[in-house]
């Protein structure tokens, strides 16, 4: 055997002895081709003095019980994925605390920057610490009667416990997964910025974040069970709106490629008599979205300028329709329907509705020719393009007899 093989470590008496009367016995050992014809090979030296080693941290680690159904509990906890990825971590040891650091040999100092004590372990950061207990305290949220322990794993278990307690209020119980996060945030605020919070601006940013998560995914089951209902309930035809009123269908249309988008309002009134439309190409936008906020926000501007007061506008767009009707449901559209309603409000009355593409199809084919065919000119003008005379002479209102 080559001297540089046995020079690469060095195995404990207890190891080589173990070793060698494996190896004088000529014992056949088949553990995923470690030892398969009882010759000495770094590989299987290793691996056995890696089994002698840790023998006693297997045989600790075999007593406890297994923490992997806590952690796939964790999927199924109603929060963010963001939450739910950080919560995993958390039951895996892998969140960078002073101790994980330290165990992983670097020198850091193991004081709590938030409270001072000694010791900043995941659980103290997220239980034990005095702002963490301040937070736990102003949540509502049922605490042992001797206050959560020294193990993580218990503390989250207990946790998780509580959310099948019909005794507490459901508003409280659905919070526990962004009282957590929100206390790791606070953590980073402090060491990162030099900056905190108190118990009562984080309680109220957390009350908020439910709330408006909740509020979303009720929207967005509303409009799950309205796309997957029969499709007769859509409307087949174009929809005029009530006089005095006329009605403004915006069409925009998004090249990934390009970053530009092609945008187009067609203005008409109780009887489908088209009396204004434009067209142009927006550069530098980023998203689908953007390009729908960018088209509507032009479109209102255009026709306040043409003097128009009452308008009803539809788009297909429906992120760009919910976060105008309910922009509290729609945290993530804030700025962009901010910057929207300043636009809409000079507006005397105003409202929005859903449109599908075979009741919209003359706004979406305007703004599709303006970045297909490379039409960048914008104008307006009176009536409709003459190549959309079929479309739009087919969606006039007949008059009553």
């Amino acid at each position: 055997m080559p001297v540089y093989a046995m020079s690469c470590f060095k195995l404990p008496k207890a190891t080589c002895d173990n070793l060698r009367s494996a190896m004088a016995g000529g014992v056949q050992w088949n553990t995923k081709g470690r030892f398969t014809s009882g010759d000495y090979t770094v590989k299987s030296g290793f691996w056995l003095a890696s089994v002698v080693n840790k023998k006693s941290v297997r045989e600790e680690a075999g007593a406890l019980p297994s923490i992997n159904s806590l952690k796939q509990r964790v999927w199924t906890l109603k929060t963010t994925p963001q939450i739910q990825n950080f919560l995993w971590k958390v039951l895996s040891g892998a969140v960078a605390v002073a101790d994980k650091l330290k165990e992983r040999g670097m020198i850091v100092d193991c004081i709590c920057q938030a409270c001072g004590l000694p010791g900043e372990s995941i659980n103290h950061v997220l239980f034990s610490c005095s702002i963490s207990r301040q937070i736990w305290a102003m949540s509502d949220f049922p605490v042992p009667e001797k206050g959560f322990g020294d193990s993580i794993f218990e503390n989250i278990h207990y946790l998780m416990s509580q959310c099948q307690n019909e005794r507490i209020y459901k508003e409280i119980k659905k919070r526990f997964p962004w009282v957590l996060w929100f206390i790791w945030k606070n953590r980073n605020f402090l060491l990162f910025e030099n900056k905190t919070l108190d118990a009562r601006q984080i309680m109220g940013k957390i009350i908020e974040e439910v709330d408006l998560w909740y509020l979303a995914q009720e929207v967005e089951k509303e409009e799950e069970d309205r796309q997957s209902g029969p499709l007769t309930k859509l409307a087949k035809k174009w929809r005029p709106p009530p006089k005095p009123w006329l009605k403004c269908n915006v069409g925009s249309v998004w090249s990934e490629a390009q970053q530009r988008g092609g945008m187009a309002w067609v203005l008409r009134d109780e009887v489908g008599e088209v009396l204004l439309h434009s067209r142009r190409v927006g550069v530098g936008l980023k998203s689908k979205s953007e390009c729908s906020f960018e088209c509507l926000t032009w479109a209102a501007e255009s026709l306040f300028s043409h003097g128009v007061r009452n308008v009803v506008f539809a788009s297909e767009d429906s992120d760009l329709v919910q976060a105008l009707k309910r922009p509290i449901a729609w945290p993530s559209f804030r700025l962009q329907t901010s910057d929207l309603y300043h636009v809409l409000t000079k507006l005397c009355s105003w409202r929005i509705e859903q449109e599908v593409r075979c009741t919209n199809r003359g706004a979406f084919l305007i703004a599709r020719s303006a970045i297909k065919e490379g039409r960048f000119p914008s104008y307006v003008v009176r009536g409709h393009p003459r190549w959309l005379n079929l479309i739009f002479d087919n969606e006039k209102v007949l008059p009553s007899a």
